[in-house]
């Protein structure tokens, strides 16, 4: 086996040497052409040291290489290539040769003739040196090579180029290389000519027919024939031969420009439906060709070819997916624009895939580019006739549409519902429809114009109407959406919607009107209905909230006239609840409807009443004196007061409650205002109700209702989001020895500024309001979640205490939550102590009850807090459970002064003994009175002395210190 490999390895090394072309070339007298490529020996001078002194006494004999390639290619370089071959000369006779090297866009080209290893003929050729240093006047770069009889002739080439390096070479014999090069012009001038002669025949059609589309084709043909003779190499000979630094870069703007025209072209010609990614893929073809036809003029040459080889990458996606959607789904002339279009494209690509070195340039590569430019113009050419012929169809078919569509528009103006006519700038009429018409009483149109007058102004209501209309509509060219009375034949007025415009056309050199009317009047008297409905009360007629509203917030706005002043009533029925209840709602509304009346005919007619709600009125005086308006209200609450209601054997009196407020310039908005009457009223209501209460700024019950009013809004919102926080303050004990932690739980506000606000100011507001309630279910919930978070100091508690308000100890819902948070959270009843004030507790002894036997079966224990300030009576004591009893702090403070306080400490002291209950001293600020409330047995004390207040995260942080410094 491993015989029979090395034997297969044998083999095809065989073969392989056997297909490795020699670099020597045998010429003979009868030769006429050699493709010279297979067999060049090649080497890259990537640091371009290299020169041809060096190749001649042997160095860098070991790095050249055996070319394969038909035509050498190397794609984009930036170094030098060296090339080698020899030719062999063995019959006797003396060989005249030309060495033609097919790439006119070289930049450097260096041929070295040596003979003997001497340099015998040196040519500096290239587009970046002169053109005279041609030995021929070539399209590309041509030398004579003569081979002596029985001698061999070396060739050295260097070839540098900053774009593509290729060099098809090729030996010829001199006559037939001449025979070849006319050939080749003949062919091109054949090819250059049918090119102008369309380029010049669209042109003539573009200066006839002033259409866009001949001027690209035309642009086309003759940008494509410049591209062809500079790849060609004719236009360097014929043209800019003295240019040859900017040969390569009119390649490029070239190719780019000559994208663009047919981009631009496709265009004029594609007149069919397009969809949202093709016109994005054409609008982005647009930006690329311009970017590459001034890219020569901003980077160098190689980086514009990448950006070339980028531009015709896009374009040849591009054209392949509009190519696609438009055989699929477009007309013929877009399949034959596609069509051309995919076929210029394939050309460019294979160009450019050649150039790059990706596939090898040989004849066919170059035929098939030439072919395929040429029958993309073909197709171009044909799309272009395509569209002429659509055109002159498209104009045949338009004139008949137009035909057609004259009748039809007769027909629908004849016919429409609304007026339809046609006058002139002087008030002619021309023509109407049979809508119009109608709508003024006229038969028809020849009624109209026998009766009109001549004068279409005799339509308008009021005289100048037209004439502005008119005046406006010269302006603008047209008056829509006007609405306007109009009259008719027999003098009867309607609301019409009237729209106008000026014509381009005119009636003996008068102006053409073309307008429309419809009857409006049925929408004009919804629309008043609806506005009356929008800005009145349905039960009383009066203006409502909103329209009082816009009344109030437009005096607030305007400025004051007068010497009076603009005052605000705020009314509000006192026991009109009952009635409600009692008769029910029907009745309610009929008692509301007496009253209005009654409030009517006592206001101005010039003055604002309005219904603001339920049993809630407004009144808006303007221009008014203070004592007037409170002769006004008092007259007011005089005839409610006065009214019986009269429903069935039953008989209903009511009184109202007035608040009045002056607008004052420092008052802004209505919601303001409006907060301050009914902040009178409510102080009203205080008062004993049926009375008129005049707002002032240094009312001190005004201000406490404003006050708590502010109170109840940052009460609601510190529920909401969490703003209170949780305090406590130690409990000592003084009879007993301690074996926990026992202290009472506090409540504390953080308001904006991040201070923390007291209870004491805020509490009394919560109480009024009912939500005293809500905070004591806060409390005892954020509580019991801060001991579930911190264990290690809810193992040391013996009691923590919790206040709670008469009114939640009555609440059936507190009561549940509180329930709810036990077993929710876990916590030990037997831990917890809720005190409640005296006061509080014996409101509603009944329910008090209820909550603190329901909660000592459970384990917790109680303590009435503030006892001794309301002194109820001692047989309290024994109906109520508590476990303490906590001595006001008023007359713990000033023990060790007055006797009076130190008896009835001393007192209580010993009440709490009889019935079994330990006490608390609240307020002890000091070491003495600490000492003298331990004479007399007090069981603990609480204050100032003892401990201050302090939040539950700074009792975390002591806890955790002391374990740290243990």
């Amino acid at each position: 086996m491993f015989r029979l490999l090395i034997l297969i390895c044998w083999l095809f090394s065989t073969i392989a040497a056997a297909k490795v072309p020699s670099h020597s070339q045998a010429i003979s007298p009868a030769f006429k052409q050699l493709n010279l490529g297979t067999g060049v020996l090649f080497q890259a001078d990537s640091a371009s040291r290299i020169n041809i002194k060096d190749l001649l006494t042997g160095e860098y004999q070991d790095t050249w290489q055996v070319s394969d390639q038909e035509i050498l290619s190397f794609g984009l370089v930036s170094h030098p290539y060296w090339f080698k071959f020899d030719l062999d000369n063995h019959s006797i006779t003396d060989v005249s040769t030309l060495l033609e090297v097919g790439y006119s866009l070289t930049n450097i080209l260096d041929i070295y003739i040596v003979e003997n290893n001497l340099l015998a003929f040196q040519y500096n050729l290239g587009t970046d040196r002169p053109f005279e240093n041609k030995p021929f006047p070539s399209r590309a770069f041509s030398v004579p090579v003569e081979i002596p009889a029985g001698r061999t002739i070396t060739v050295y080439i260097k070839a540098e180029n900053s774009g593509f390096l290729q060099l098809p070479m090729t030996l010829w014999e001199m006559k037939w290389f001449f025979s070849e090069q006319l050939n080749n012009k003949l062919l091109t001038g054949i090819l250059t000519g049918i090119f102008l002669l369309m380029c010049c025949y669209s042109l003539f059609l573009f200066i006839m027919l002033k259409e866009a589309r001949f001027f690209f084709y035309s642009a086309f043909c003759l940008c494509f024939v410049t591209t062809l003779w500079i790849l060609k190499g004719y236009a360097s000979i014929f043209f800019f031969s003295s240019l040859n630094y900017w040969h390569d870069n009119l390649l490029i703007m070239s190719v780019g420009l000559l994208c663009l025209i047919l981009s631009m072209l496709g265009e004029g010609l594609k007149h069919f439906k397009r969809n949202r990614a093709i016109s994005l893929l054409n609008k982005s073809l647009f930006g690329a060709c311009v970017a590459l036809i001034i890219s020569p003029l901003v980077v160098n040459f190689q980086f514009a070819l990448y950006f070339l080889a980028v531009v015709v990458s896009f374009m040849a996606l591009s054209s392949l997916i509009e190519a696609g959607y438009y055989w699929i789904r477009g007309n013929n002339l877009a399949r034959l624009f596609a069509t051309s279009w995919l076929l210029f494209i394939l050309g460019m690509g294979l160009l450019l895939l050649n150039r790059f070195a990706v596939i090898p340039r040989n004849d066919f590569t170059e035929q098939f580019v030439a072919g395929s430019a040429f029958l993309g113009l073909i197709f171009l050419a044909l799309a272009l006739a395509h569209r002429t012929s659509q055109e002159k169809q498209q104009k045949n078919d338009a004139q008949a549409q137009a035909d057609i569509s004259n009748a039809r528009y007769f027909d629908i103006f004849q016919n429409a519902p609304e007026g339809l006519f046609t006058s002139t700038l002087s008030g002619e009429a021309l023509s109407a429809n049979a809508a119009l018409c109608a709508s003024f009483g006229y038969k028809d149109f020849e009624d109209l114009q026998a009766n009109y007058g001549g004068d279409m102004s005799r339509f308008y209501h009021h005289e100048n109407s037209r004439d502005n209309l008119i005046t406006e509509m010269l302006e603008t060219g047209f008056v829509n959406n006007v609405e306007i009375k109009v009259v008719r034949v027999d003098g009867s007025i309607f609301w019409a919607l009237l729209n106008l415009r000026l014509s381009n056309f005119y009636h003996n050199e008068d102006r053409i009107i073309d307008g429309s009317i419809v009857d409006i009047t049925q929408r004009k008297k919804q629309e008043l209905r609806l506005r009356y409905m929008a800005q009145h009360d349905q039960l009383t007629g009066l203006f409502n909230r909103r329209k009082f509203e816009e009344c109030v917030t437009q005096v607030i706005a305007g400025e004051q006239d007068g010497h009076g002043k603009n005052i605000i009533f705020y009314l509000d029925l006192d026991q009109f609840k009952v009635v409600n209840d009692t008769c029910g709602h029907s009745v309610g509304d009929k008692l509301l409807q007496s009253l209005t009346r009654l409030l009517v005919a006592e206001i101005p007619k010039d003055q604002v009443l309005a219904r603001l709600g339920g049993d809630e009125f407004g009144v808006m005086l303007t221009n008014a004196f203070i004592n007037d308006a409170i002769e006004l209200a008092e007259r007011l609450r005089c005839v409610v007061q006065d009214y019986r209601f009269v429903w069935g054997d039953q008989v209903f009196s009511l009184g109202i409650s007035i608040g009045i407020v002056a607008i004052e310039p420092n008052m802004k908005s209505f919601a303001e205002v409006l907060s301050l009457a009914d902040t009178a009223c409510y102080t009203a209501k205080e008062q004993g109700r049926n009375r008129i209460y005049f707002y002032s700024e240094t009312n001190s019950m005004v201000s406490r209702y404003q006050q708590e009013m502010g109170w109840v809004s940052k009460l609601n919102d510190a529920l909401a989001h969490d703003l209170f926080e949780l305090a406590f303050q130690t409990i000592k004990p003084l009879t007993t020895k301690s074996t926990g932690d026992h202290f009472e739980v506090l409540l504390r506000l953080r308001d904006e500024h991040g201070d923390l606000i007291a209870p004491g100011e805020f509490l009394p507001a919560a109480e009024t309001y009912n939500l005293i309630a809500a905070i004591d279910k806060w409390v005892v919930e954020h509580f019991f979640i801060w001991l579930n978070k911190h264990p290690e100091v809810y193992q040391d508690i013996e009691k923590a205490s919790i206040n709670l308000c008469g009114q939640s100890m009555a609440d059936r819902d507190v009561k549940n939550h509180i329930l709810h948070c036990f077993d929710k959270y876990q916590i030990a009843p037997e831990k917890i102590c809720f005190e409640v004030t005296e006061g509080q507790a014996i409101r509603d002894i009944d329910r008090t009850l209820s909550f603190m036997e329901t909660f000592r079966e459970l384990g917790c224990s109680f303590a009435l807090d503030d006892f001794g300030v309301g002194f109820c009576s001692y047989s309290y004591l024994k109906r109520l459970p508590i476990d303490y009893l906590k001595i006001d702090g008023s007359f713990v403070r000033d023990i060790l002064a007055d006797e009076t306080d130190f008896a009835m400490v001393r007192s209580f002291s010993e009440l709490a003994k009889a019935v079994g209950v330990k006490t608390i001293a609240e307020y002890v600020e000091s070491d003495s009175i600490e000492e003298k409330l331990s004479l007399i047995g007090i069981d603990y004390v609480q204050g100032f002395g003892i401990a201050k207040p302090r939040l539950l995260e700074e009792k975390t942080w002591t806890k955790t210190h002391l374990k740290l410094n243990g």
